[in-house]
């Protein structure tokens, strides 16, 4: 039977419309269970991460990793979460640039993120001097965030860059995120497109995402589905991501 106009914008605008409730639930259930080992222990994990020995010396600060948490959230809703997701976790390469009065106050994000540059590494700009943006957090510093001021700025890409009526990021930028690049079609501006499934095979060719320390941080984007997954310290992600996708039907085309 067919469905008439408001039951389809309706479904437009529930969250958890086309929503597996228990499957999603046993997915972040197992999840949490999914931890990346030796986090507790960020020194020694990080000497793990680089052979090159010549160059191993940290140079920022650590943060200790507490466990796997993330959230899944759809139309600004939360429809599930693991671990603590309020908590503060280094974020590695999941995302490279943020921008405290520009986009976190805007967005509502939590006071408890921060950035920290390396010791070493300074300019002087104009009588200033400013640390380097640091590179993934493998020498220590960078990005420290939690799943939910993550998601936040997943969902603000979903949104091209628009929040409460305000244009915090250009349509262009958003667009330059997610462009393949000509000499490596599965990457963007700092973000894997698996358009055609060679980022995460089992993961829908709808999404791209952010990553970082091979999918140990992670902040995944679905526009088909409205979706955003924020996941921190969790192992083999692209399981969380299939199953999550599965337990979410994506909207159905216009």
């Amino acid at each position: 039977m067919k469905r008439d106009r408001r039951e389809r914008v309706e479904d437009l605008t529930d969250p958890w419309s086309g929503v597996d409730a228990d499957r999603l639930a046993r997915a972040a259930k197992e999840q949490a269970e999914r931890v990346v080992p030796g986090i507790r222990n960020m020194g020694s994990y990080l000497a793990s991460q680089v052979s090159d020995v010549s160059h191993r010396e940290v140079v920022g600060p650590l943060l200790d990793g507490e466990g796997a948490s993330g959230v899944v959230v759809r139309r600004d809703v939360v429809l599930a979460s693991w671990g603590d997701p309020g908590r503060t976790e280094m974020a590695f390469s999941a995302t490279k640039s943020v921008l405290r009065e520009r986009l976190m106050e805007p967005l509502g994000a939590s006071t408890g993120w921060s950035w920290h540059g390396y010791a070493d590494s300074a300019v002087e700009c104009d009588g200033r001097h400013l640390p380097v943006v640091s590179g993934g957090a493998h020498w220590g510093g960078g990005l420290w965030i939690s799943a939910l001021d993550l998601a936040l700025i997943g969902q603000l890409c979903l949104r091209g860059g628009e929040w409460g009526g305000r244009r915090l990021v250009s349509v262009r930028w958003i667009e330059e995120l997610w462009r393949p690049c000509p000499v490596k079609p599965n990457y963007g501006l700092s973000w894997w497109l698996n358009d055609h499934r060679t980022v995460w095979p089992g993961a829908p060719s709808t999404g791209r995402c952010a990553r970082g320390n091979g999918g140990g941080h992670l902040l995944w984007v679905d526009p088909a589905r409205d979706l955003v997954v924020s996941s921190r310290w969790g192992a083999e992600v692209e399981s969380l991501l299939a199953e999550v996708s599965a337990a979410i039907e994506p909207a159905p085309a216009a």
